[in-house]
């Protein structure tokens, strides 16, 4: 037992130090990008991983489902509804099963993800009878061929089922034995495994056992998993129990136990990878992938100093998806994902205690030397030496006791003149000759430089040795007098700026000198020529400059702080992030062997590619994502190898970059919709708001979205799938409607944002592109219809026209009716105004007969009164009296007729007399006596003083007792009494007050007389 325990940890050490010497060496093998809850995922125990039909990545964990995009997760939980979301939170296994749903194995029960409707249903009785199949628990299910699909029930029944045509076939297994496992094996057959070990081979259409075996006898029923590879071969294992893994070549009998060479014997999962190399997850002993051609075996496991190594050595799961890569769930540690592609630049880093390791990970330049060996000068870890072939480093340090010795221990500049002498620029360390064994240095001092910072160095064609300083300017270099001297121009000028950058010799052997003030061309007849910013007819982006280098067709390219200028002839081009450059400052430049241009930056690289015509360029972005040391790089710190390989360093390490093994994502996945969020809160499948359901089918369903107006406020965000992170398609959106104008998505993300949407009809277009010139063909995602509010609704528009046509029937009934008032009022008025002239002609004719009537009552009153004045005979005189006073009363009443025209006429006025009132008032009663007496009634007059003395109007007081008392006898009842009263009051301080009352016994006066 201590002896294979020891056997284990032997083959272990191995096996690590194997996989970590060959990871250092050429980089590393298998680097592997980690995703853990802290980017979303639901839990870090992961069972079971799928990619669906649309893209999306699926992961069943210990405590929930999580859906992957390649940006951002989507998580499911139990839910206690019972018909929808899962009916457990521990997922063990996901399947694509009919009708391209997916479903999910739980702790309690098998789930399914409608992927049309987006709801996880937890009732799938309905689902199994859709396709003929019989209602239970399903355990597993695996895709045969195109439409067939195997069952497997916890019941131990096992069904096969064709979509298509819906025929359901049950197959029988053997007798108080439980299948555990089903694998397609070809058209006409399939595996089956049972717990006691039985594997059979059985036919299809029969049912008949083609093959079968046994494996070594269990004392206890184990739950066996099945693999088959490309080539047909089947793998056997378990990760309940210690048994390795089988493997059963196809087409033959031959049986092979693979277990003492395994890092842990339990095995829970296996897959193919492109190469054909078989992984096996095990339990505690990372990924073993073994080769099937030499029978060896690496093994990948977790590294502490390796942040693209496995997360964790117990591997719970591996799945390869359609695409090729293989996804690794762990049981503490996430999920992992691995493609050849995944990293494209291997990165050599310093590892504490690893010898053969990158010493000092800040670098600041290279040099190849005649032997192909690499020299690399650091920002404090002195010289480095690497040999290729013995794949050492070594180092040289600055030794203040050594005058021999690197005089600074941070080198800025490197260069290998004609004769492969390694000359080495240092930070107030001067410049040094190295000859293999020791360190000549020259520093400040007589006829030397008076700045030890060389920053740059290089040798012309001429054979004239540059030297440029931090901040003394240009110098050349004698080498066999070993002095310097400052560079002058034929005319004596030196150049205008102490810092130099850059020192280039372009095809036409012009020197171009970068400086901090822009561009000294120095041409081969010695003048100095300038070009900046501010001055020149080509004029620079920035005057800092980094790097200059030329391309195959003779073009200056240079970078600066503000992009790069690319110089031909008298015209100058600019790159810089409108044109798709990752930054602006480029702090570096190399020309591959294929004519492309790379740049470094602080924000990572870009690859720049030319068009045919070499006017417009394609450029591709790269990261840390893809395997950089870090987005940020050093100045300078780039070269290209003999091999065509580029080197490119910063301050964690630097990457080796083959430029023929950049290829880009052959993938071409149009992104989805994803999600929707209305004023910034996400938006469910089957969510109400404000008791409207926004949608209710899975957003890669939905083509027309609806909303009220006062949720005008939407974000739409996609899913692009780009786990590699090698898509550099630039994408863009438009939402037509609103503007015809493309915009970017928000940065790092595939959102667009709209707010104070009109109510109309809105289509939203994605597009791409990958030199941000030439684009693809728009592709409609969403039609967007935001709905008016009811009072613009068509209902409303139509209870708007009725409303109005009613108004203007009303109207026009209303105008009717004024004009048939108005005329009716203009005959009215025209009748009255008739009637006005017929009562003033009747009372012009009334006036007038008055008039006449006076003149023969006048000489009627006028003899009486004589008569009665001359006769004696007292009977005569009493009826002259009589005839005199009907006379007179005829006379009032002709003279009251003209009273009442005058005061129609407002002319009516009192005319008083001065007299005695009570006697007047007899005076004009006594007549009524004999009048009554006629009529059979009696008056009675009561006068409360005998004589009363004033000012009155005779006329009128007449007229008021002669009609008072006319009406009262008139209108009484026969046999009856009229009373008269007649009171004088007396006042002090204001006129006196006299009453006259009469009361008789009729019934009143009727209302047509009032």
């Amino acid at each position: 037992m201590l002896r294979s325990t020891l056997l284990s940890i032997s083959i272990l050490l191995f096996s690590w130090i194997t996989s970590f010497c060959f990871g250092q060496e050429q980089g590393t093998v298998y680097s592997f990008k980690n995703i853990t809850s802290d980017q979303g995922l639901v839990h870090n125990h992961i069972n079971c991983s799928l990619r669906d039909q649309y893209n999306y990545m699926w992961f069943g964990t210990e405590s929930g489902l999580s859906r992957f995009d390649g940006l951002q997760f989507t998580n499911f939980r139990y839910s206690s509804n019972k018909g929808f979301g899962l009916s457990s939170n521990r997922i063990s296994a996901l399947f694509e099963g009919p009708g391209e749903q997916i479903w999910i194995r739980t702790h309690s029960k098998m789930n399914v993800y409608d992927q049309k409707k987006g709801v996880i249903i937890q009732n799938i009785d309905s689902i199994l009878q859709t396709w003929n199949l019989p209602i239970g628990d399903p355990q597993i299910i695996r895709h045969f061929e195109d439409d067939e699909y195997a069952v497997l029930y916890s019941d131990n029944s096992f069904m096969l089922t064709h979509t298509i045509s819906k025929k359901t076939r049950k197959f029988s297994p053997l007798k108080n034995q439980k299948i555990v496992d089903v694998v397609n094996y070809s058209k006409e057959s399939f595996w089956i495994i049972y717990e006691n070990g039985l594997t059979q081979l059985v036919q299809k259409k029969t049912w008949k056992i083609l093959k079968q075996f046994s494996l070594p006898a269990s004392k206890q029923r184990v739950t066996y998993g099945l693999f088959i590879d490309r080539e047909g071969d089947l793998w056997i294992y378990s990760k309940d129990v210690p048994i390795g893994v089988f493997w059963v070549r196809a087409g033959s009998d031959e049986i092979s136990h693979i277990k003492e060479q395994l890092s842990n014997v339990f095995v829970g999962s296996i897959v193919q990878d492109e190469q054909g190399l078989i992984w096996l997850a095990t339990d505690h002993g990372g990924i073993n992938v073994f080769n099937k051609k030499t029978q060896s075996i690496i093994v990948i496991n977790h590294e502490a100093y390796n942040l693209r190594s496995l997360p964790y050595n117990s591997i719970t799961s591996l799945y390869k998806d359609p695409k090729g890569i293989i996804w690794v769930g762990t049981y503490k540690g996430g999920t992992s994902y691995y493609h050849p592609n995944l990293l494209l630049f291997p990165v050599y880093q310093n590892y504490a205690g690893y010898a053969k390791t990158l010493p000092f990970d800040d670098v600041n330049r290279f040099i190849q030397d005649q032997n192909h060996n690499l020299w690399i000068g650091t920002n404090g870890g002195g010289l480095l030496h690497y040999n290729f072939q013995d794949k050492v480093y070594k180092q040289y340090l600055h030794n203040p006791n050594d005058a021999t010795s690197l005089p600074s221990n941070v080198v800025v500049s490197l260069y290998l003149d004609q004769k492969n002498i390694l000359w080495v620029g240092t930070y107030h360390g001067g410049l040094s000759r190295f000859d293999g064994k020791s360190f000549k240095t020259y520093n400040k001092g007589a006829d030397r430089l008076p700045d030890d910072s060389v920053w740059e160095i290089f040798e012309d064609s001429r054979g004239r040795f540059w030297v440029g300083t931090l901040s003394a300017g240009l110098y050349l270099f004698n080498k066999d007098t070993e002095t310097f001297s400052t560079y002058r121009s034929r005319e004596g000028k030196t150049i205008s700026s102490t810092y130099v950058s850059v020192l280039f010799e372009d095809s036409k052997n012009n020197i171009w000198v970068g400086t901090a003030t822009g561009i000294e061309l120095i041409w081969s007849n010695g003048e100095i020529h300038q070009f900046n910013e501010k001055e020149g007819k080509l004029r620079l982006s920035n005057d800092l400059i980094y790097d200059i280098k030329e391309d195959e067709l003779g073009r200056i390219w240079v970078a600066t702080q503000e992009g790069i200028n690319i110089i031909e002839d008298e015209t100058i081009q600019y790159l810089n992030t409108s044109d798709g450059l990752i930054d602006n400052a480029v702090l570096t430049l190399i020309k591959d062997n294929k004519g492309n241009m790379w740049a470094s930056t602080a924000k990572g690289l870009s690859e720049i590619v030319p068009n045919q015509n070499a006017k417009q360029f394609v450029i591709r972005n790269f990261t840390k994502e893809q395997g950089l040391q870090s987005n940020v790089f050093n100045e300078n710190s780039a070269l290209k190898m003999d091999n065509g390989q580029l080197i490119f360093g910063g301050p964690n390490g630097y990457n080796i970059i083959d430029p023929n093994q950049i290829l880009g994502s052959k993938e071409n996945i149009t992104p989805v919709l994803s999600n929707i969020y209305l004023f910034n809160r996400k938006i469910n499948v089957g969510e109400r708001v404000n008791g409207k359901v926004i949608y209710d089918e899975a957003l890669t369903n939905v083509k027309k979205l609806e909303l009220p107006y006062d949720q005008n406020a939407i974000s739409l965000e996609l899913s692009s799938f780009n786990y590699l992170q090698q898509d550099n398609r630039i994408y863009q959106y438009q939402l037509d409607g609103l503007s015809e104008e493309w915009f970017d998505f928000e940065t790092g993300t595939m959102k667009a944002n709209f707010t104070n949407l009109d109510s109309k009809t809105y289509r939203f277009y994605i597009r791409h592109s990958v030199d941000n010139e030439s684009w693809s063909e728009k592709t409609l995602l969403l039609t967007l219809v935001i709905e008016p509010p009811f009072w613009r609704s068509n209902w409303a528009l139509l209870l708007y026209i009725l409303i109005s046509i009613s108004c203007i029937y009303l109207w026009q009934a209303w105008v009717k009716l004024r004009t048939k008032t108005r005329n009716q009022l203009i005959m009215v008025k025209e009748q009255a105004l008739q009637a006005k002239e017929l009562e003033e002609l009747k009372t012009r004719f009334f006036t007038n007969v008055s008039h006449e009537f006076r003149t023969p009552i006048s000489l009627i009153l006028t003899p009486s009164e004589q008569l009665l004045k001359e006769e004696t005979d007292q009977h005569k005189k009493e009826n002259l009296r009589l005839i005199n006073k009907n006379a007179s009363r005829l006379l009032i009443l002709v003279n009251q007729l003209l009273d009442f025209r005058k005061l129609e006429k407002n002319q009516l006025s009192r005319m008083d007399e001065y007299g005695d009132l009570i006697l007047f008032t007899k005076e004009q009663i006594e007549p009524f006596f004999q009048l009554a007496e006629v009529n059979s009634l009696r008056i009675e007059v009561i006068y409360n003083r005998d004589h009363y003395f004033g000012n009155f109007d005779k006329g009128k007081l007449e007229s008021i007792l002669f009609n008072l008392l006319s009406n009262a006898i008139k209108f009484s009842r026969s046999g009856g009494t009229i009373h008269i009263t007649i009171t004088i009051k007396e006042q002090n301080d204001d006129l006196d007050i006299w009453r006259l009352e009469i009361k008789d016994q009729s019934s009143g006066i009727p209302e047509e007389y009032l």
